[in-house]
């Protein structure tokens, strides 16, 4: 789990090319930064990462 300092959002890293790190929202977006521009992501974000996964979950089930 990351922070993207440029976008102020947190996602989960998925792949890493040479500098470029490819990270994920819960929602599906996705998204190419760089690794200088991530840091690790506090646990006040992990919860907040868990919380939107959680709610996407809940607002996917409501479409079906």
């Amino acid at each position: 789990m990351v922070f993207d300092q440029d976008k102020e959002m947190v996602a989960v890293a998925r792949r890493v090319a040479g500098t470029e790190v490819t990270v994920e929202r819960p929602s599906g977006l996705t998204w190419q930064v760089s690794y200088r521009r991530l840091r690790p992501g506090t646990r006040h974000e992990a919860q907040q990462l868990r919380a939107l996964a959680h709610l996407h979950r809940v607002q996917r089930r409501g479409k079906n």
